[in-house]
């Protein structure tokens, strides 16, 4: 399923630049406009000074009717040259674009997809070990950046702070995105599932196996405060985990960004 996009201002390069090629088109055909105007405008000896200013008005109407297309026609333009480079983004593996207009929050999972060098730094804010209660450095980070989309995926840490309450987890979650809207009303915030352990995981670290509940949990959320709700857990397979058997390899870091992108309609 994939979620509706709404538009948002993220940086400078992207919407206003699009602002921009629009204002500058107007510019050319007001200039254009002046330009008839005066050429066509009587000269004291014309004996036509009547017929050359019905011609006058005639002309800068027919811009004004020409402009007003041709900037409908720029914009469509515009959005098809758009989602080509993302198509052509999406065969190369080049996620900073598909993702160009997206910030990753969360733990170390999330951290991976800038040290597996799928997505710069500035695309990524999360840090290994990190839980909802001290996420607060990546909220402001993120917020910083002014995303079109936001895509959260806390959660593996905090099975180790709230057990088997998945009450409070949400409770905490649900101020999160709340402090996101606040900020960042139209951005688009997609809840992500938390990436499964293998069983191996849970002699180490028990509270690992509340993940399937939490993520139950999640998707609740999700559907009842009206974010979106991206589920990757059959995604993984044995052939995707570190050694740890709680990490995951650069080969799912990839298939995973192309599966979000494409659920959050990005691609």
């Amino acid at each position: 399923m994939k979620y509706k996009k709404t538009e948002n201002r993220f940086s400078f390069d992207e919407k206003n630049t699009k602002a921009i090629i629009i204002l500058l088109v107007m510019i050319a055909f007001f200039a254009a406009a002046v330009i008839i105007k005066f050429s066509l405008a009587p000269k004291p000896v014309n004996t036509h000074a009547a017929a050359n200013k019905g011609d006058v008005a005639a002309g800068i109407d027919k811009i004004k009717a020409i402009s007003a297309g041709d900037v409908a026609a720029i914009e469509t333009r515009i959005k098809d040259m758009e989602r080509t480079e993302i198509i052509d983004a999406a065969k190369s593996g080049d996620f900073n674009k598909i993702f160009g207009s997206s910030v990753i929050m969360g733990d170390s999972h999330a951290e991976g997809f800038s040290a597996y060098k799928l997505l710069s730094e500035t695309k990524v804010a999360a840090v290994k070990g990190r839980q909802l209660k001290n996420c607060e450095p990546d909220i402001q980070k993120t917020i910083k950046m002014k995303p079109k989309n936001i895509f959260i995926n806390y959660g593996m840490n905090d099975t180790g702070t709230y057990f088997e309450n998945t009450d409070a987890f949400i409770s905490a979650y649900k101020n999160l995105i709340s402090q996101l809207q606040e900020s960042l009303p139209s951005a688009n915030i997609y809840v992500c599932s938390i990436f499964l352990t293998q069983s191996q995981a849970f002699e180490k670290e028990p509270y690992l196996v509340y993940i399937p509940d939490y993520n139950a949990a999640l998707k609740i959320m999700a559907d009842e405060i009206g974010v979106g709700y991206i589920d990757t857990t059959n995604l993984l397979t044995e052939q995707y985990y570190e050694p740890d058997h709680v990490h995951t390899n650069v080969a799912y870091h990839k298939l995973w960004l192309n599966y979000t992108a494409a659920q959050a309609g990005l691609i």
